[in-house]
C-alpha cells in the first residue's frame, strides 16, 4: 500500500515529466505539492499567474492487483476493463477550495491495458459531457502529452 509520501513523490515525478513534454510555460521553481482538499499541484504559468493541477492515474485495479502477486500466483485468466470513464467522472464531480484556475492531468504508468487511442476518445467524450471545475484536461500517456479538452473561456 502506498503512503502519502509515496503518492506525493510519484505526483511530483509525473508533473515534472508533464512540464518537460507539454511545453507549457511553467515556472519550475513555482511548483508546490499540495494536499487535500486542495488540488495536487499549484504552480505559476508565465504571463498568466497561478494555476492548480489535479492529478489522477488511470489504472485498471484488476491488472494492478494481479501484477502485485507473486509470479506463481498470477491468474491464467484475468478480466480487465477500461476504467477511464469511471475515474474521469469521479474527478469532475469533486469541488476544490481554490479560487485560481484548475486543470486536470490524467496519466498512465503502464498499469492499464487500454490502448492510448481508446483512453483518449473516452476521456474527450466524458469532458464534452461534463468538465466539472476544470478549465482544461490533459493526458500524459506513454511519453506523450495530449490536450483532451479546453474551456472556451481560455
Amino acid at each position: 500500500m502506498r503512503t502519502e509520501h509515496d503518492k506525493a513523490r510519484i505526483e511530483l515525478e509525473v508533473f515534472e515529466a508533464f512540464c518537460a513534454l507539454s511545453k507549457l510555460p511553467i515556472t519550475p521553481l513555482s511548483v508546490q505539492k499540495r494536499f487535500p482538499p486542495e488540488p495536487d499541484i499549484i504552480c505559476e504559468l508565465a504571463g498568466e499567474g497561478a494555476v492548480a493541477f489535479e492529478l489522477v492515474e488511470l489504472c485498471d485495479k484488476n491488472w494492478t492487483q494481479a501484477m502485485s502477486m507473486p509470479a506463481n500466483k498470477i491468474p491464467l485468466y484475468l478480466r480487465t476493463s477500461d476504467p477511464t470513464s469511471e475515474i474521469v467522472c469521479k474527478k469532475v464531480t469533486r469541488s476544490y477550495p481554490q479560487r485560481i484556475p484548475i486543470e486536470l492531468l490524467c496519466y498512465t504508468r503502464q498499469r492499464i491495458l487500454t490502448p492510448s487511442s481508446l483512453i483518449y476518445e473516452t476521456a474527450i467524450r466524458d469532458f464534452l459531457h461534463d468538465s466539472g471545475p476544470f478549465r482544461r484536461a490533459w493526458l500524459l500517456d506513454r511519453g506523450r502529452v495530449h490536450e483532451l479538452w479546453r474551456s472556451e473561456a481560455i
